[in-house]
Formats: structure tokens, C-alpha cells, sequence
């Protein structure tokens, strides 16, 4: 509730999630130009938290935050700032992975981390040390975005040359 007893939710509208959305795009904007005028190294940063933000605005609007409107949700989040996970793609990834069977399988679930022990051990030692340093809180939100990012453009790169043409 704010000060005069209105919900902050009011109509159904999740308001801070919209004011967060909007401030988002605003910090990104801030750091593609002013700050990169001042400092390309900060508005690089700036940007870089403004996308990761961004990110997890995607995963809101995709278990229906802040409106109860798919098609509004979308909106609010379709003009992507991380143009290698397009919405729509990033979308259906994650609703396979709500897929109840295959939720918590560690080879089936999309979003899984989990390696084979056999793939695991057959890992060069450097890639075995990244994907541990990845599993810490730093690790998660330092690397996390990143490699996040890149296995999501390998395994879309690997699907449209076997043939997919939905991912394409």
C-alpha cells in the first residue's frame, strides 16, 4: 500500500515492475550515450547492468508480471537490449524447461547446469575451473551473463544448421 491506501498494484497492474522496466530502458539509454561520452569504460558497465537487468524483466514478463495481458507483457519487454537472446526465442526456451517432466531432469531441462560425470571429466581443466567459479554468487553475477549468453547463441547456431527453421 502507498501513503493514501491505493495498492501499488492497482487494476491488476504491477507498478514497480513497470517503473523498473522503464528505468531499465532509461539506465541502458544513459549508458549508450551520455556516460559513454564521459567514459566508455563506465558506460560500458552501465550498459552491461542495464542488459543483465534486462534479462531478468524477460523472465518476469514471461510468468506474467506486471500485467495480466501476454500480448502487453511482450510489449513492454520486445524491443530487446541483448540482441543475441531475441524475447520470443528466450521465451520458449524457458516454457520448455516449465515442461513438468523434464522441469528438474539434469539432460533434459533447457536451463540445467548440470553436466554428465562422463562429459564432465573428459572438460579441460581450465573450462572445469570456469563452470566451478561460475557456480559461486560472484561467479553467477560476474560470468553467469555471460556464458549464459553464449551457450544460448551456440545452441541456437547448432539448431538452424540442423535444419530448425523455427530458431532461424
Amino acid at each position: 500500500m502507498n501513503g493514501r491506501g491505493r495498492s501499488l498494484f492497482h487494476h491488476g497492474i504491477e507498478w514497480p515492475t513497470v517503473a523498473l522496466i522503464a528505468a531499465t530502458y532509461g539506465v541502458w539509454v544513459l549508458g549508450t550515450t551520455v556516460v559513454a561520452e564521459v567514459s566508455i569504460l563506465a558506460g560500458v558497465v552501465l550498459t552491461a547492468l542495464a542488459t543483465v537487468q534486462f534479462s531478468s524483466l524477460q523472465h518476469e514478463v514471461i510468468h506474467r508480471h506486471p500485467t495480466r495481458s501476454e500480448f502487453l507483457n511482450a510489449a513492454l519487454v520486445f524491443p530487446a537490449l541483448n540482441p543475441l537472446v531475441p524475447y520470443l526465442r528466450f521465451r520458449d526456451t524457458h516454457l520448455a524447461h516449465h515442461v513438468d517432466e523434464r522441469l528438474t531432469d539434469p539432460y533434459d531441462d533447457p536451463e540445467t547446469a548440470y553436466l554428465d560425470p562422463a562429459v564432465w571429466a573428459r572438460l579441460p581443466l581450465w573450462l572445469q575451473r570456469l563452470l566451478l567459479a561460475n557456480n559461486t554468487l560472484l561467479g553467477r553475477m560476474v560470468l553467469g551473463p555471460v556464458l549464459g549468453t553464449v551457450w544460448f547463441v551456440v545452441s541456437d547456431v547448432r539448431a538452424i544448421l540442423a535444419g530448425d527453421r523455427r530458431v532461424a
